[in-house]
């Protein structure tokens, strides 16, 4: 009787909040309160609660026997249930057999697995880090970080930039690497490696994606992630996350690159920015291995990769050269970088150097130095006149037309 006292109160409230509902204030609509009734009068009547559950439930067991006041109950409890979610009978029916679907399956399962075949069952328990690689608990993924060259201190014996050819020497020194400043090693700063590990695993885990970081790039202002994924996964769902991987990660700049695959490994990339990143220095990548073994006069130094390796790149190679990006991205370094790297490592007699900068900021410094060609163009029609010089005039007709500024 106190159940059914009760939930009466609740219903009385809900029939008054109706009065109450108007265009711009709906306290309560009235799908939501008949639903509600039909629900409680149904459940009343299967529990016999109270007064109220006993008289509906005698009555429909006397006038329609007791199956078919169970139906009467089963249909009413239906019924409140659609009006009081505001569905359609089609989609509730849609969702009983999902449910029912689900269960059946789960059921069989454990039928199958644990009454029929325990012993295959203990054998083949699905494990979340022992998918990858069986009978083995998962690796600890590999962190690869470069190891930082050894390089001479100031004042000691010069080292000297390998020369091109036996004819430089005899008319030029080249510079020593002791002019360049020595630098305070700088790490990058990936934060907690660990827990974003964790965290890329448990995001793909829960858009259906079984996969697991096998391998650690630190890199000076990326780090990359390796992934390890099932057999049948498609790459594209993975790709299609980056926002969603950036949002867990709370990356610093708001964004994260999938790379999918990994050039040369099964592996799909996750490349996360950097809290802080690490300070390359010229004399540092002049010293690696990637510019001392490439005798080409127009090797100039790129940076670090993504493991943290120095990479270097020939000009010539390159169809067209486009520096380019945001202010303090640094596109006046690596020019820089560039121009300094062709001081230390060729003659005048190797390469000349024609620099053009209008807005008179940048390459004016370089004035004098004997591998320009002319001076630093400043101007715009000489810079133009100087573009229409062909190939098949001698050097000293297309300084004339440089200086002089006709043609």
């Amino acid at each position: 009787m106190a159940y059914f006292l009760y939930c009466c109160q609740h219903l009385y409230c809900l029939f008054l909040l109706i009065f109450f509902n108007s265009k711009k204030l709906k306290l309560v609509k009235p799908h939501v309160t008949v639903g509600m009734l039909l629900i409680s009068i149904a459940m009343f009547g299967v529990f016999r609660s109270g007064i109220v559950g006993r008289t509906i439930s005698d009555n429909l067991v006397a006038d329609f026997s007791g199956v078919g006041a169970f139906f009467i109950l089963l249909t009413a409890f239906v019924v409140g249930i659609i009006l009081f979610f505001n569905t359609s009978v089609d989609v509730f029916l849609v969702i009983v057999i999902n449910v029912l679907k689900k269960v059946f399956e789960a059921i069989y399962a454990f039928v199958t697995r644990f009454i029929f075949n325990p012993d295959k069952a203990a054998v083949n328990a699905p494990a979340q880090k022992g998918e990858f690689i069986t009978n083995k608990a998962a690796p600890q993924p590999v962190i690869n970080v470069a190891k930082q060259p050894v390089v001479p201190k100031s004042g000691g014996d010069a080292l000297t930039i390998r020369p091109l050819s036996n004819e430089a020497l005899q008319h030029w020194e080249f510079p020593t690497l002791n002019l360049l400043e020595e630098m305070k090693e700088q790490k990058a700063d990936a934060g907690d490696i660990a827990w974003n590990s964790d965290t890329i695993e448990h995001t793909l885990d829960s858009f259906g994606i079984k996969a697991r970081v096998a391998e650690i790039n630190q890199g000076p202002t990326v780090t990359q992630y390796a992934l390890e994924i099932v057999a049948g996964t498609k790459l594209t769902k993975i790709t299609g996350l980056a926002n969603d991987l950036a949002l867990a990660l709370a990356a610093p700049t708001g964004q994260v690159r999938i790379e999918a695959p990994i050039p040369g490994k099964s592996y799909v990339g996750v490349e996360i920015p950097n809290r802080k990143s690490e300070v390359v220095s010229l004399k540092r990548m002049l010293t690696s291995e990637a510019m001392m073994h490439d005798p080409h006069p127009l090797v100039v130094p790129m940076g670090l990769d993504v493991s943290g390796h120095p990479v270097a790149g020939n000009i010539a190679k390159f169809p067209h050269v486009l520096i380019a990006g945001t202010t303090g991205s640094g596109k006046s370094v690596i020019l820089n970088a560039w121009i300094c790297s062709l001081l230390f490592r060729t003659t005048p007699e190797d390469v000349r150097l024609i620099l053009v900068d209008p807005k008179r900021v940048e390459l004016t410094q370089y004035n004098g130095i004997p591998h320009l060609f002319t001076e630093v163009i400043v101007e715009p029609e000489k810079n133009y006149l100087c573009a229409q010089v062909d190939s098949g005039r001698n050097g000293i007709e297309i300084q004339r037309i440089c200086k002089s500024g006709g043609a």
